[in-house]
């Protein structure tokens, strides 16, 4: 239980971090940022509820795990930005 609420906390901590690194860019850099979150957080939606179906229907030989979305997140994100810094040189 403490190890839950450990990692509760430190979310949230990462969260306000977050939110204080975004207020502290221009807004072309918050425009990036924000664009990259939202694409992100779509594409995980799509990808996340199809990565689990296909496990659920066993269209795929192994299980579905939190770990490989994670990595998704994480390389769309960091693509999204790069595409974002791209677009505004």
């Amino acid at each position: 239980m403490i190890a839950v609420l450990l990692n509760l906390a430190l979310g949230l901590k990462v969260v306000l971090a977050n939110i204080a690194h975004l207020k502290s860019l221009n807004e072309m850099q918050q425009r990036i940022q924000l664009n990259a979150m939202g694409i992100t957080l779509g594409l995980s939606l799509v990808v996340g509820l199809t990565y689990s179906t296909f496990d659920v229907l066993d269209l795929i030989t192994f299980h579905a795990d939190i770990a490989h979305l994670v990595v998704f997140m994480g390389l769309t994100h960091i693509i999204a930005i790069f595409i974002g810094n791209r677009k505004y040189q």
